[in-house]
């Protein structure tokens, strides 16, 4: 045999025992913490998996809910427009019966004031014709009526004067 060959043989039989006793201490020490690694990523990963499947139901249930309270949300807006049109037909309403109101009110007072001056100029052509009757009277009577007309014209005058 030639001695490289020897030489060859040699060294694969090493070679060979080490990746023997290589595989020999995998097996003993690093098979089973890589069996072990490997179990705890699978139960990571499912965990995960279980995670992320409770993440979607929890994005769907929550995208149902915001459906909803759009849904609602537009609604209430109908609903507060309604409201408002409401509220502002009322409010004109009012304005109106309120402007009617007002205005019977000053065409009453309008009335009772033009019933007053009436009343005021009635009242003074009477004490005029009176005072004038009264007058006509003291010149066409005796003396001793004269000076009770004359008390009574002042009377009225007073009277006139203090209004």
């Amino acid at each position: 045999m030639n001695p490289n060959t020897i030489n060859l043989l040699f060294k694969a039989t090493l070679f060979g025992g080490i990746l023997y006793q290589l595989r020999s201490f995998f097996m003993q020490y690093g098979y089973p913490v890589l069996k072990e690694s490997h179990e705890t990523l699978m139960s990571q990963q499912q965990k995960i998996a279980a995670s992320i499947v409770q993440l979607h139901k929890n994005i769907s249930s929550e995208k149902d809910n915001l459906v909803q309270t759009v849904s609602m949300l537009k609604l209430l807006e109908k609903k507060m427009d309604s409201w408002h049109n409401d509220i502002k037909k009322k409010a004109i309403q009012n304005i109106e019966q309120t402007d009617a109101l007002y205005q019977e009110y000053i065409a009453s007072i309008s009335k009772q004031m033009q019933d007053h001056i009436i009343y005021k100029n009635q009242t003074f052509l009477i004490k005029k014709s009176s005072i004038d009757a009264l007058n006509h009277i003291q010149q066409n009577q005796p003396d001793f009526f004269k000076e009770y007309t004359k008390k009574q014209i002042k009377l009225l005058d007073s009277e006139e004067k203090q209004r």
